[in-house]
C-alpha cells in the first residue's frame, strides 16, 4: 500500500479507510475493537480519525510479532531446494 500511496495522493484518513476496505474482515473487526479500547471519538470503522502512521504501527504491532517479518524475509530470500529433495517435498 505504501507504494500505491506514494503514486496517488491520499490524505491520512483516506489511507486508513482504503486499507480497511482492502483488508480481510477480521482486520476490520480488530480495528473497530482497537478504536473502542483506545477511546477514539467514535467506534465506527470509517469515522475514527487516527493518523496513517498510528494505524500502520497498530497493524504491525498486532499482526507482525517482533522480528517475525525479518525472519520470514530471510528464510524466503535464502530458500534453497535440497540436493535429494523432490519438488512436492520442497514446496
Amino acid at each position: 500500500l505504501e507504494g500505491y500511496f506514494s503514486v496517488h495522493e491520499f490524505l491520512s484518513r483516506e489511507k486508513t479507510v482504503f486499507a480497511l476496505l482492502k483488508a480481510a474482515p477480521h482486520v476490520k473487526d480488530w480495528w473497530e475493537t482497537y478504536c473502542e479500547q483506545k477511546d477514539e471519538s467514535t467506534g465506527s470503522l470509517f469515522s475514527a480519525a487516527p493518523t496513517w502512521d498510528s494505524f500502520r504501527n497498530a497493524i504491525k504491532e498486532q499482526y507482525y510479532p517482533v522480528g517475525s517479518y525479518e525472519d520470514e524475509y530471510i528464510k524466503w530470500t535464502t530458500l534453497r531446494q535440497g540436493r535429494d529433495q523432490d519438488v512436492p517435498e520442497f514446496t
